[in-house]
């Protein structure tokens, strides 16, 4: 989870080694994130984002995640900037 403040943005991730046992938990990955939103009612207000994090995701892999509108980020995307 990250939080911006100043842009009252929250970011949930799932990660998972498997790409294919993260596409099969979108759904309870959300539920969770909807669990926590009840507890935690100033976020709902909020600008709320979902990432799906897998070592490699292949562009259908990718598609399905952004049906689910949920940001897909393998390794690459994630180190991407930083060499």
């Amino acid at each position: 989870m990250a939080v911006n403040e100043d842009d009252e943005t929250i970011r949930f991730g799932s990660c998972k080694r498997s790409p294919a046992k993260l596409l099969s938990d979108v759904n309870h990955f959300k539920d969770h994130v909807d669990r926590f939103l009840d507890e935690m009612q100033r976020y709902r207000a909020w600008k709320i984002e979902y990432v799906g994090i897998a070592p490699e995701l292949n562009a259908e892999q990718r598609k399905v995640l952004e049906r689910h509108e949920v940001i897909p980020q393998d390794l690459k995307d994630l180190t991407q900037n930083l060499m």
